[in-house]
């Protein structure tokens, strides 16, 4: 370990100190979900596998005699209650590193010491802002879409997969049959990615999500959909879809608003289509609204005359969006690039929670510093690099997903990025 105050123990001071809760910020107010329901007071949780709170309920009405439903029994139809619904922590990591290279650079003075060091924390914060976007707007456990024994694996999305990363295969409801492959390539445009070994995997029941700890990842991961819950799977109207115990089929407030485009262009008609349904079911207009760069272009050329506004973060920070005419006011529709393509959302904050954990460095073997040597998984030998862990602890919970909309399967100019 090298001597002086520019070493590995100073900066393991500075991270667990300065950054560590600046880097879950950071992350946060880089995304305009995040950011939005920062602003509403986000729930704090001290530990625990287990998330449980209450939400307001009611069963469907008119000919659905129905009085009892996933999470809790109810007096009789028709009238609104509370009942508890849970979700499992979502727990993300990421590792940055100092080579022995760097660190020598870094001892030279203050200044080269702290931009290295700031290096790091910005790989740190991309790497988490890559495995919390899939939580964000997708199933943070990818589903397999085809059979497969080979190398090559067909899932729902790869966007959010490099090349390099360690995926785990199992079942995707209940982690059991877990296995550790190394992504050696993908294709976007066909959903594709290739491993480094065969795997066996089945069309549907078979899900991929990110490893924890390369190829000796044994942890299991239990209850997948609801961990990864996020506005994409709590937005569809679909029957009988079970969110946090709570069942949309026998309970109106648990399902969410969408329209399928089938290809065409997104105009303001349709936000307003989406818009009404969640006026008219449940009189949560939406507050905020994302979607993709593209869909944002074709639908600022529509206008005769465009309304945009910048909301700021921090000084040279914040989000550009327009306005669309929403029921109880204007709907701020901002541009993310880690939106997928062809889709946007829309949400009323009071539908959804923000829940933030305690967020750490993990302590490294030696208990005086939060640095490793690294170890080549392919080899099993040591590389002249020390790498900090950082986790970070998010989820999203859903209040009343009928105050959730989205449009999908929209015409869009994103490009497919990466492969």
């Amino acid at each position: 370990m090298a001597e002086g105050p520019y070493n590995l123990t100073t900066a393991s001071n500075l991270l667990k100190t300065v950054y560590r809760d600046k880097i879950t910020d950071t992350v946060i107010k880089s995304d305009f979900l995040l950011s939005s329901l920062e602003k509403a007071d986000p729930e704090v949780w001290t530990g625990g596998k287990k998330i449980e709170w209450a939400v307001d309920v009611a069963p469907q009405t008119g000919n659905y005699a129905i009085n009892n439903m996933d999470g809790g029994l109810l007096p009789k139809p028709a009238v609104r209650d509370t009942v508890p619904a849970n979700a499992d922590v979502a727990d993300h990591s990421a590792t940055t590193g100092i080579t022995v290279d760097q660190l020598d650079r870094m001892k030279k003075g203050e200044t080269a010491y702290a931009n290295g060091l700031q290096k790091a924390v910005d790989d740190c914060v991309k790497d988490l802002r890559r495995k919390v976007s899939p939580q964000l707007y997708r199933n943070q456990v990818w589903t397999v879409a085809a059979d497969s024994t080979g190398t090559t694996v067909t899932l729902d999305q790869v966007q959010y997969i490099q090349v390099g990363d360690y995926l785990t295969f199992g079942n995707r409801t209940s982690g059991a049959g877990a296995t550790v492959r190394k992504v050696t390539g993908k294709s976007i445009s066909a959903n594709t990615i290739t491993v480094d070994s065969a795997v066996t995997v089945t069309a549907a029941a078979s899900g991929a999500w990110y490893s924890g700890a390369g190829p000796t990842d044994t942890v299991k991961i239990e209850s997948l959909d609801l961990a990864a819950a996020g506005v994409e799977v709590s937005t569809g109207a679909i029957t009988a879809r079970t969110l946090h115990g709570i069942n949309s089929g026998t309970n109106s407030t648990w399902a969410g608003n969408e329209k399928n485009l089938s290809g065409n262009a997104a105009d303001e008609d349709d936000f307003y289509d989406v818009m009404d349904s969640m006026w008219g079911r449940e009189a949560e207009a939406p507050t905020e609204g994302v979607t993709t760069r593209g869909i944002q272009r074709r639908l600022m050329s529509t206008y005769q005359s465009q309304k945009r506004y910048v909301d700021t973060v921090e000084v040279r920070a914040g989000f550009k969006g327009i306005f669309l005419a929403a029921p109880t006011g204007e709907l701020g529709l901002v541009a993310q690039p880690d939106v997928p393509k062809g889709r946007a959302y829309m949400w009323n904050r009071k539908a959804v929670e923000l829940f933030k954990g305690p967020s750490e460095w993990l302590d490294g073997p030696d208990g005086d510093t939060i640095w490793r040597w690294t170890v080549d998984q392919s080899t099993g030998q040591y590389r002249a690099q020390h790498e900090a862990t950082y986790r970070l602890k998010l989820n999203l919970l859903f209040d009343k997903p009928a105050g959730i909309g989205r449009l999908y399967n929209c015409a869009d100019d994103k490009p497919n990025i990466g492969g």
